[in-house]
């Protein structure tokens, strides 16, 4: 090599150097133009798009295998999970009143009546569910229809049936309330007995779902 050449490249070694050091960035760049990107360079950013993408799928199994099918009626909603506070008198669902939600509708986990909305946000609402204490709703019974009054609770019952009704273990109990629509079911009479001042009916409720295992509802339009 000539002393010229020499001097050159020393002057350009010394440059570069100078140049890494008082500006740093520059230095990543050119090192990540001059030669490939180190192994998980950019992991952080795949990694995060991978857990998007499988929170989505997630979300879609839940709504595929809790509403294999959505009523045009309806508004499908997730439930935000509450834990570990899984109270069972109430929801909170990610329907709200720019998706057309209402207070007083009803909301349905596959085809059975678990609540209504009784307060609605820009983008959810709370549900009050038949588990409330302060949940009442007028029933019927059976293929005869008998009349009865649904009160909620840890144990909800169906009070104020008529003495001489004849309601039997395994009756359909369904909603006869104004606003929700007819004969939508809730459960099954359990045992039947007399009320405390023997003076009507009252029954039991066997539900079909476990409150804890609901993701998804539909509201009623």
């Amino acid at each position: 090599m000539s002393k010229r050449n020499y001097w050159f490249l020393a002057v350009l070694i010394a440059a570069a150097a100078a140049f890494l050091a008082f500006a740093p960035s520059y230095g990543w760049r050119l090192r990540n133009f001059l030669g490939p990107a180190a192994p998980g360079a950019d992991q952080s950013g795949i990694m995060a798009e991978n857990e998007t993408l499988k929170a989505e799928l997630a979300k879609l199994d839940t709504v595929v295998g809790q509403l294999p099918t959505s009523s045009p009626g309806t508004i499908r909603s997730m439930v935000y999970s509450r834990y570990p506070l899984n109270f069972k008198n109430e929801l909170l669902i990610d329907a709200g009143a720019n998706d057309g939600a209402a207070a007083g509708k009803g909301v349905v986990f596959q085809g059975v009546l678990v609540g209504t909305i009784y307060q609605v946000f820009t983008n959810g609402s709370l549900v009050q569910t038949v588990f409330d204490p302060g949940f009442r709703m007028p029933v019927r019974v059976g293929t005869s229809s008998v009349d009865g009054l649904l009160q909620g609770g840890t144990e909800p019952i169906v009070v104020s049936i008529a003495k001489d009704a004849t309601v039997r273990p395994g009756d359909i109990i369904y909603a006869a309330a104004p606003g929700i629509p007819y004969a939508l079911p809730i459960g099954e009479v359990g045992d039947v007995s007399v009320s405390a001042n023997a003076l009507f009916q009252q029954a039991s409720i066997n539900f079909a779902y476990d409150m804890n295992g609901i993701k998804t509802v539909e509201v009623e339009r």
